[in-house]
């Protein structure tokens, strides 16, 4: 469950964030090695921002001010997240449309992923390239969990989220989309990624669920 708290007080350093979630990393994975330390320590970093940004667009028709947002590790991930000021949902009658909302909670949340991202890499290499697909996956992952939108409203917003971001490479591929599976008589959507979690590393031939290496069709089963 997600949990945004309002707190009086800013003593919570994402440097100190990473440098906790490493050390935790390398002690339960030692064989692993720095790649998944990597991958791993930045997916519990970036998971919940994102989804109450998407929450926030999609549920309140807002969108949330990640100006004094603050996250906080506890027992190997990521428990709180905190923000300092009473007005954190940004809500205006010039800006009710959903992909005018979706561009202004990029411009509020993709600052804070670069400076999360940057506070990484000063402890510990990450294919750039990588990280941002991994980003377009759980954008991508928390959209596909809005009950309230249906595959055709979920296709549409996925492109104006990626768009918003800028997720795509350098010939206008996509990092990640979602794609409509028709194998059985109710449709429905599967997500197609380019990036992988690295998840392998810690075992070698362990696949996450949703890895790459699996089609679309096999995703399915």
């Amino acid at each position: 469950m997600l949990m945004l708290l309002i707190n009086s007080s800013k003593d919570v350093n994402i440097d100190d964030v990473v440098t906790t979630l490493l050390s935790q990393l390398k002690q339960k994975h030692p064989q692993a090695g720095p790649v998944y330390w990597a991958n791993r320590c930045w997916a519990l970093m970036y998971w919940q921002p994102i989804y109450l940004a998407v929450y926030c667009v999609h549920k309140h028709h807002g969108w949330l001010s990640f100006k004094d947002f603050q996250i906080k590790f506890e027992d190997q991930q990521v428990s709180d997240a905190f923000i300092f000021e009473s007005g954190w949902l940004k809500k205006t009658e010039a800006i009710t449309d959903i992909s005018n909302l979706v561009q202004q909670q990029a411009l509020t949340l993709k600052p804070l992923l670069e400076c999360y991202l940057v506070s990484l890499r000063k402890q510990i290499p990450i294919n750039s390239t990588n990280a941002w697909r991994l980003i377009a996956d759980c954008l991508l992952i928390a959209l596909l969990e809005i009950q309230t939108l249906n595959n055709k409203q979920k296709l549409l917003y996925s492109s104006i989220w990626l768009q918003a971001f800028g997720l795509y490479d350098r010939k206008g591929n996509p990092h990640s989309q979602l794609k409509e599976n028709l194998l059985h008589e109710d449709s429905y959507l599967v997500l197609d990624r380019k990036s992988c979690c690295m998840h392998y590393l810690i075992e070698s031939g362990s696949l996450c669920d949703i890895c790459n290496k699996y089609s679309c069709k096999e995703q399915a089963r």
